[in-house]
């Protein structure tokens, strides 16, 4: 049985559409349905059971579950950028994901979990090295203290496969839900559709660009890791190129066949925390064995924008 936490979510249901396809649906879900479109992402798919995070940590706890669990996928966490409850994140982002780890270790699970390339900060360099690791908000600490926790446990527990994926930009089908954090591709589809207008930030000092990968090429990436890949590690989880908001903008514009660009200043409550620029270095990726191609931006942009035109 494979476990996947934050199932409903964006990368968790598409994860699970995945292993569908697959032909695989011995999936427990962990996730709380207070969504509507959180319940519409896993409305057609097929797994053998789905339960809140407070019953699941019960399980965990009293290590209640009928069947042999083989692997983990913990993709549930908060991803609000801008919050500053440290307490609130530290408990979401770290002591949950300290317990579902004492559980993988204790039972033999392979366990892959979530990071961010947040944890990089406004670094020089985007490579999985600590030197490198620069986080510049409370989201991204809470992050990286538990990558730094998931690493003391590797070197400990050296027969359990522990990988942290630090996933960059992610886009895709299933994102709707998470409203303000969802992709700058979705928000700029949206305030196009809504307005005609693609607002993005005006800076005179650096460029604004991002590592994107498209969901369908994450998720090919986690599969083949849970499959693949014995060791355990910090993975980047990006396309290798950065691209800048205004040729996604201009893409957007484009395949809608309509809209404009204009610039807005930064907002003073987002400056000190804002990521100008990120680029994942793969290179540790491709090493350990993967070797499908990445889809390039333009194609990925197009199928996704499509998609939300016919879905809208």
């Amino acid at each position: 049985m494979i476990v996947i936490t934050g199932a409903a979510g964006f990368i968790g249901s598409n994860l699970v559409k995945k292993y569908n396809k697959l032909g695989f649906k011995n999936l427990l879900l962990v996730d709380d349905l207070n969504k509507y479109h959180k319940k519409e992402n896993i409305k057609k798919l097929k797994y053998k059971k789905i339960i809140s995070k407070k019953e699941f940590i019960k399980k965990i706890e009293k290590n209640t579950f009928n069947e042999k669990i083989k692997t983990i996928f913990h993709l549930g966490a908060n991803t609000n950028t801008i919050n500053k409850d440290h307490k609130f994140l530290k408990k979401n982002n770290y002591t949950y994901s300290v317990k579902i780890l004492d559980f993988a270790i204790k039972n033999n699970c392979k366990f892959l979990y979530a990071s961010t390339m947040q944890v990089y900060g406004r670094s020089s360099k985007f490579l999985e090295k600590s030197i490198y690791e620069k986080p510049i908000n409370f989201y991204s600490k809470s992050k990286l203290i538990f990558d730094n926790f998931a690493r003391k446990m590797a070197i400990k527990n050296k027969n359990i496969n522990i990988l942290g994926l630090r996933f960059f930009n992610v886009f895709g089908y299933g994102e709707k839900h998470k409203k303000k954090m969802a992709s700058s591709v979705y928000q700029f589809y949206e305030q196009n559709k809504n307005k005609g207008v693609i607002t993005l930030f005006k800076n005179k000092n650096k460029k604004i660009s991002r590592d994107f990968i498209f969901i369908d090429d994450c998720i090919d990436i986690c599969v083949w890791l849970e499959k693949n890949y014995n060791k355990s590690s910090i993975l980047n989880i990006g396309s290798g190129v950065s691209t800048s908001y205004v040729k996604i903008a201009k893409k957007i514009i484009q395949v809608m066949g309509y809209g404009k660009i204009e610039f807005i200043d930064i907002p003073r409550n987002i400056r000190n925390q804002y990521q100008y620029y990120s680029r994942a270095n793969i290179n540790l990726l491709k090493k350990h064995g993967y070797r499908n191609k990445i889809t390039d931006l333009d194609t990925s942009v197009k199928k996704y924008i499509k998609f939300l035109i016919e879905k809208n």
